[in-house]
């Protein structure tokens, strides 16, 4: 399990490369922000879907259903909502290159619990 976490986590270090690749071979900024809005949409389809899909296996009857809907909408972190929304807002920007983020932070803090060796 180490090791993945130690892959995954090293991808934050090669976070511009598919991004100066993009604008290498002429990517324009319409084309990025219909990407964007394209893989938005289909995340969230995505998501309800595999939601639906659980909620369905789990053979709830429709007031279980509501129930669990109340709770979800109640409940959802506003925080990750807030910060899904400021990241996509930054992306939108016209002169927005994925190293104006600095978090490579996110990494080390997530590994140091981890023994790795």
């Amino acid at each position: 399990m180490a090791r993945i976490l130690r892959v995954d986590t090293e991808e934050i270090e090669h976070k511009s490369v598919a991004y100066d690749v993009y604008v290498a071979v002429g990517g324009g900024y319409f084309v990025r922000i219909v990407g964007i809005g394209l893989g938005l949409a289909l995340l969230m389809y995505f998501w309800r879907h595999g939601t639906r899909t659980l909620l369905r296996m789990e053979r709830l009857d429709r007031a279980d259903f509501v129930s669990y809907r109340n709770e979800a909408q109640r409940d959802r972190p506003k925080l990750v909502w807030r910060l899904f929304k400021r990241a996509v807002l930054e992306y939108l920007k016209p002169g927005f290159h994925p190293d104006q983020r600095d978090n490579y932070h996110l990494a080390a803090d997530y590994l140091a619990p981890v023994d790795l060796r």
